[in-house]
């Protein structure tokens, strides 16, 4: 229960006036309020310690896709070499293939 509804009902009660016991609760509530406000206004206000928060999640984060960017390179990298080495593995074999055709075409000539 809030202070703001402690204070509804206890001024709901019928007698009229409010006591000294309900002045004095109504400071103690409206202390802890304002106690709870002050504390979150301090930690809005404490912009160098929320920049800096923010500042090191970021981090992390770019962190984090630059190690996995590199793993994917990688794995790009091993696969674009492997490509690489079956297509001039296949060259290699249509070159011996013509130089073959031309050299039996030349002794049947």
């Amino acid at each position: 229960m809030t202070g703001d509804e402690r204070r509804r009902q206890r001024y709901a009660l019928p007698g009229g006036e409010p006591t000294d016991d309900d002045l004095r609760l109504d400071a103690e509530l409206t202390r802890a309020e304002l106690a709870e406000t002050a504390a979150a206004v301090l930690r809005k206000a404490n912009v160098a310690d929320r920049v800096r928060d923010t500042a090191e999640d970021r981090l992390r984060l770019v962190r984090g896709k630059t190690v996995a960017l590199a793993e994917r390179a990688r794995a790009s990298a091993g696969s674009v070499s492997a490509r690489s080495t079956l297509v001039v593995g296949g060259l290699f074999v249509v070159v011996v293939l013509v130089v073959r055709i031309r050299r039996r075409r030349a002794d049947s000539a």
